[in-house]
């Protein structure tokens, strides 16, 4: 299932030339406010909410089944390894019966395109070398649009550290890894990122640990889904990147307490939230 972004409208009907600078004003300060409400980020920009997985909303989210992202993919996207089991959502990663992939992992993605605003994940992720926990935003041509992305990823090979990235119409390079001060595995630890038009900040337990600022056009800039993932890779590449996979018997569990979008100047959801320090 893929939701198309509205697409940017031109107003260009025929005007006469104004005669008087106050007419000028005018039409300029109509154009400006035209733009803003139709840019690509206010066309898509959602309410707030918080998901507590309850249990499975599928008006908002969307669960991956049948298919993988690509050759450096070493799983299929299957929504059995996705449920919601004592109180939080679970992504697993588990061997797979059949198919061309030895493995079944998880993805849920939001049904709606986002813009600016914070994005925040109460989660824990599996200590497990060649694999991937991830929460973040994207969108690319699958969507008719540009690729932009922010990321926060735990990488299984060292759950204790964090690995932050953005992309800017496919444009990356931009990964920086922190030291967490804890280890991801062993218990449940809040995320987020606050995207705005000329930075982007990542948090981790509400204390700020990276920041990017630049021009509004050197960062992403377009509507994205929401995206939380398990998976592991193959090839030389990605075990260059994320170690050997190690299969285990059992599954490999990513669990996911809270996920939280806040509109720009929306009020704090919630007690941890980054927002309620603004």
């Amino acid at each position: 299932m893929r939701i198309e972004l509205p697409r940017r409208i031109d107003l260009q009907a025929p005007v006469e030339a104004p005669t008087r600078v106050a007419g000028a004003r005018l039409l300029a300060g109509f154009a400006f406010l035209t733009s803003l409400l139709f840019s690509p980020i206010a066309a898509a920009q959602q309410d707030s909410f918080v998901e507590t997985f309850k249990s499975i909303d599928e008006s908002r989210w969307y669960v991956s089944d049948g298919w993988e992202n690509g050759s450096h993919q070493g799983c299929t996207w299957s929504r059995k390894n996705v449920s919601v089991e004592n109180g939080a959502l679970e992504l697993r990663l588990t061997p797979a019966a059949g198919g061309d992939r030895p493995h079944a992992c998880a993805e849920l993605q939001s049904e709606e395109f986002f813009g600016h605003g914070v994005y925040e994940v109460r989660m824990s992720a599996p200590s497990a070398s060649g694999t991937v926990s991830a929460f973040f935003t994207y969108t690319g041509p699958v969507h008719d649009n540009p690729w932009d992305e922010v990321d926060v990823e735990i990488l299984g090979k060292d759950t204790r550290r964090a690995q932050l990235n953005y992309y800017t119409d496919g444009e990356g390079g931009n990964e920086e890894l922190i030291d967490l001060g804890f280890d991801s595995a062993e218990a449940m630890n809040d995320y987020a990122f606050s995207w705005e038009p000329g930075a982007l900040r990542w948090y981790v337990n509400g204390e700020l640990v990276h920041e990017v600022q630049g021009r509004p056009e050197t960062l992403p800039a377009t509507p994205s889904k929401i995206f939380l993932s398990l998976w592991n890779g193959q090839g030389e590449t990605m075990r260059g990147w994320l170690g050997p996979f190690e299969p285990a018997e059992g599954a490999m569990r990513m669990r996911v307490e809270r996920v939280a979008y806040t509109a720009p100047g929306d009020a704090c959801q919630f007690p941890e939230s980054i927002v309620c320090d603004e």
